[in-house]
């Protein structure tokens, strides 16, 4: 901070007398505000130039401050300081270094040099990388915002000596979505909230974060549906209170948060947010009326789809599976879209040959096998398939051609825990020849699970119709000879 008032000339010499500093500016020095003598003139230092303005305060922004004898001397410190790049200098001795141009204001008792050094790099100096594009070293791309705070959602925060040290530790950090930068302070966001103008404030947003933040304020979320990271889907009630089924209260910065906190607590189905106390439950009550309560009910998961398969040459008849058990070297799936999970071939015990297992905590893989099939036929699939636990937000689906037929949960068939269990006979009909069969395992609630599967067969179809090897058919010619 410095001063918005003069000192008088007899109480500024005795100040600077008891600093050891003398009132009396050095011989040669040219450049003053002392009745606006040098008023939007240019003064050339070493290494910039810089605009007097007097008379001009760019408040905040201040790395330090330090007794000077003359205006000269101020701006001799911002030149050989980095990141200066301009100076308040009260007329009594004090000099203010800064690192940020804020929003100008009148200020008869303070004396502005500015820098003219061409900008470069990330910041919002004079606004040079607002509404710009960057991308930090681990390759998160983020929309620059000078002058603009998202108040809210803080996950922690830290000095940095740059916006772009600031920003990268935001690319680094999982579940940062965007920074508040005020040097030295950097502060990192879990949650996109509402945006409001602070000249003192440079932010980063993630290109990929939400841009429309969960709220209820003036109802804006109201009889909405929001999905969380973890793909499950909330109707939103603003004013809603589930009294009673309470099951665990936590704090919360956010109502994402809140919602986020039920994904992780197996069994909850619903919350009470009173910010910051947030209240996980586990019955579903008939919500009542609570202007002050903002409530959120599970509705469902949205399963990640996998993506299409690559095109295929078709063949014209069956067999349609090249590999049911998972036997060594004969092992025909193709792995991807793992996340958080670990796959393995394992001795399956009690049934035949090998099987698979999916290690998974709070993520989800995928199992994908082309097929032989006819456009238009029939066919059937079975599977063997054991949870080691009932995880009740742990998921096995089936897709063909990315496109949805079956799914289970040990929530369901609480059978398939710690045993084999056979799913029941389960029919598709072949739309095209590129058919693709995946297999995918899915937990959104942050459970760890071990899945295993085996015997995948496929069945169905047209009868490739046999063929006579080369040797039969000779030997057949010779006997007619």
């Amino acid at each position: 901070m410095h001063p918005t008032t003069h000192l008088t000339k007899g109480a500024a010499a005795a100040l600077l007398l008891a600093a050891g500093v003398s009132a009396a500016p050095s011989p040669g020095t040219a450049v003053t505000c002392e009745n606006n003598a040098s008023n939007n003139t240019v003064y050339t230092a070493q290494n910039a130039q810089f605009d007097i303005l007097c008379g001009i305060d760019y408040s905040g922004g201040d790395m330090g401050a330090e007794r000077v004898s003359t205006f000269a001397e101020c701006i001799t410190r911002c030149d050989s300081t980095p990141g200066c790049i301009n100076v308040a200098f009260a007329p009594w001795g004090m000099c203010w270094l800064k690192n940020q141009n804020t929003t100008p204001s009148p200020n008869s008792g303070v004396w502005t040099a500015k820098s003219k050094a061409a900008l470069t790099g990330l910041t919002c100096i004079d606004n040079f990388s607002d509404k710009k594009t960057y991308t930090s070293p681990g390759g998160t791309a983020f929309d620059i915002a000078c002058g603009v705070d998202y108040a809210g959602g803080d996950m922690s925060s830290r000095n940095t000596n740059t916006f772009k040290e600031c920003v990268d530790a935001c690319g680094s950090t999982p579940g940062c979505v965007n920074v508040a930068y005020s040097a030295p302070s950097c502060y990192l966001k879990s949650a996109m909230m509402a945006p409001r103008t602070n000249s003192h404030v440079w932010a980063a947003v993630r290109k990929d974060a939400d841009a429309d933040p969960l709220t209820c304020e003036n109802k804006k979320w109201d009889a909405r549906e929001f999905t969380t990271k973890d793909n499950r889907v909330y109707s939103i009630g603003c004013g809603d209170d589930y009294a009673g089924g309470d099951m665990a209260a936590v704090d919360s910065a956010t109502f994402q948060g809140c919602l986020e906190a039920c994904d992780a607590a197996s069994g909850c189905i619903n919350v009470a947010y009173v910010a910051p106390r947030c209240y996980l439950k586990n019955v579903a009550n008939p919500p009542a009326k609570g202007t002050h309560v903002w409530g959120a009910k599970f509705l469902r998961v949205n399963v990640p789809t996998p993506p299409a398969p690559t095109p295929y040459t078709c063949n014209p008849c069956s067999p349609v599976m090249l590999n049911p058990s998972f036997d060594d070297g004969t092992n025909s799936w193709t792995q991807r879209d793992v996340s958080n999970s670990v796959i393995s071939s394992i001795s399956a015990g009690s049934v035949s040959g090998s099987a698979v297992q999916v290690v998974s905590t709070r993520g989800y893989a995928v199992l994908a096998q082309k097929l032989s099939v006819v456009t238009g036929s029939t066919y059937s699939l079975t599977v063997d398939y054991m949870f080691s636990a009932a995880m009740t937000n742990c998921y096995l689906n089936a897709f063909i051609n990315g496109g949805w037929f079956w799914s289970f949960s040990p929530r369901y068939e609480p059978t398939s825990v710690g045993a084999w269990k056979k799913s029941p006979v389960l029919q598709f009909t072949a739309s095209a020849c590129d058919t693709e069969l995946a297999i995918q395992f899915v937990c959104t609630a942050g459970e760890s699970v071990t899945m295993k599967l085996d015997n995948i067969k496929v069945t169905g179809g047209p009868t490739c119709p046999a063929k006579a090897s080369r040797s039969l058919r000779g030997l057949e010619r010779r006997r007619l000879a």
